[in-house]
């Protein structure tokens, strides 16, 4: 398929759905074109905005054995390996369409647009995105049996897609209008590609069998990935086509997620009850929020003898990452915020992601400083006999309040809430509460009267220079203690 790099405003859409039918195409599958994605770089990090089909196919490609001699002239097709490949790292596309979600290994949440095959695409939209030195220049990845091949673009320096080109006029008026739109066009960009992206790359992945590699990557790259590349640049240029249509795919798939989070949407309450549970069995443990500033080390209590089956679902889980024996071991060499193991900010949430999969699995723990108070008995005593103090004062205040307020009620001559003076003249009821106060009123007294006398039997403390070593015979039955 050869595109007209002179006819760049052509229907970019039309292109796009015939490139991807290509992809899904049976009948033409021989070129080895089986899956197309695009990935973006905007100022805040590369995002990979989607990949087509959903699920392609992953089988290494074989040349089918034939018959007969070297002068045969006959094409001969390749075809895919069946079941017996043991080469085959994908999965089966979804004729049927429909959107299917899972999870991984640990039970997290992944929608089909999160995984191209088994890389997750939060790692290939780092490596995909490649630096300035790629420039308009052929890019190749290989993940066998797939061969990634692209041509990226980078915004021009003076921040815009296309070198401008103004034409000379004849008059000197029209030379100035011409000179005051472009200035407007140019800072209608600018606007427009404020917070937007600064590269995209549409990536093509070509599954050939090894004799046919070489050859078929050549042909897809010069004759569909350069040309389909310069014409999105042209697009983006005039109309800011490929970072609206990327805002959009990225903005539906946020919100996708938005309501699978909401569909699974549980209490707080039930959700503290369950943690509580399974940490209290010994079935969870609770983490605290992970930070790139923070310093992690590997736990002590780690289980080694399990190293090499955790490095096995490591691999699985972050392929393109460092073994898992390499990762706990640059962590062991010199403890330091976690944010310098990272090679750059870009590649800072897939560490994250690692991080928190090494704390869940127990290897890893955060370093902290622990400190220890011993209190000695002297203290001790001293804050002991200090609120001792405050009690029987606030005992003996709250006995003469009762009495004050025995006094009042006495002497009041109001019968509907009050006692009368004289004894007799109550009634029944007014007797009854009368003497229950009576009897409160004696208790209190006797009580605080009984606490002030064995507070007056002991001794008032002395403070020492040195309290761990005060032997003082009121402090023989204290021990000293730890507080954390």
């Amino acid at each position: 398929m050869k595109l007209n790099p002179s006819r760049a405003h052509l229907d970019v859409k039309l292109l796009t759905s015939q490139l991807t039918n290509m992809a899904n195409a049976r009948d033409i599958m021989h070129p080895g074109l089986c899956a197309i994605a695009l990935v973006i770089r905007a100022r805040e990090g590369p995002r990979f905005v989607f990949h087509y089909p959903p699920h392609p196919d992953g089988k290494a490609v074989v040349r089918e054995a034939r018959f007969g001699t070297e002068l045969d002239t006959e094409p001969i097709s390749p075809v895919l390996e069946g079941e017996e490949s043991d080469e085959e790292f994908g999965e089966e596309e979804n004729i049927g369409g429909e959107v299917e979600h899972g999870t991984d290994a640990d039970g997290t949440h992944v929608a089909p647009w999160d995984r191209l095959w088994e890389f997750p695409t939060a790692d290939l939209e780092s490596i995909l995105t490649p630096s300035r030195a790629f420039h308009k220049r052929r890019f190749e990845l290989s993940l066998d049996p797939v061969v990634f091949v692209s041509y990226p673009v980078h915004i021009r320096e003076e921040g815009g897609w296309k070198k401008k080109r103004f034409k000379k006029s004849r008059r000197r008026k029209e030379g100035e209008r011409e000179g005051e739109e472009a200035k407007e066009s140019m800072g209608k960009e600018e606007e427009e590609d404020e917070g937007g992206m600064t590269m995209f790359n549409v990536v093509f992945m070509v599954n050939v069998s090894r004799e046919e590699e070489d050859g078929r990557v050549q042909e897809v790259f010069e004759h569909v990935v350069k040309k389909f590349n310069k014409a999105l640049n042209h697009a983006q240029a005039s109309d800011n086509y490929v970072w609206k249509e990327s805002e959009m795919i990225l903005g539906m798939k946020d919100k996708a997620r938005e309501e699978i989070a909401q569909t699974q949407n549980v209490e707080l309450s039930s959700l503290l009850i369950l943690a509580q549970h399974l940490i209290y069995w010994r079935r969870a443990i609770a983490i605290p929020p992970l930070h790139a500033r923070e310093t992690y080390i590997v736990s002590p209590n780690c289980d080694s003898r399990q190293l090499p089956i955790a490095s096995i679902a490591w691999k699985k889980a972050f392929p393109l990452a460092p073994s898992l024996p390499s990762y706990l071991a640059s962590l062991s060499a010199a403890p330091r915020p976690y944010k310098h193991f990272s090679p750059s900010k870009n590649h800072r949430p897939t560490y994250l992601d690692m991080l928190a999969w090494a704390m869940r699995g127990g290897w890893v723990t955060p370093l902290r400083t622990y400190a220890w108070i011993l209190v000695h008995p002297e203290i001790i005593y001293e804050v002991d006999y200090q609120l001792k103090a405050a009690a029987v004062e606030k005992a003996r205040n709250k006995s003469k309040t009762a009495e004050s307020d025995q006094d009042l009620l006495s002497s009041s001559t109001d019968s509907s809430t009050h006692f009368p003076k004289d004894p007799n003249s109550m009634t029944t009821s007014q007797a009854a509460e009368h003497a229950r106060l009576a009897r409160l009123a004696r208790k209190t007294a006797e009580e605080t009267a009984i606490f002030a006398a064995e507070f007056e039997k002991l001794p008032p403390p002395v403070a020492t220079a040195h309290p761990s070593l005060n032997t003082a015979p009121h402090l023989k039955h204290l021990s000293p203690r730890v507080a954390a």
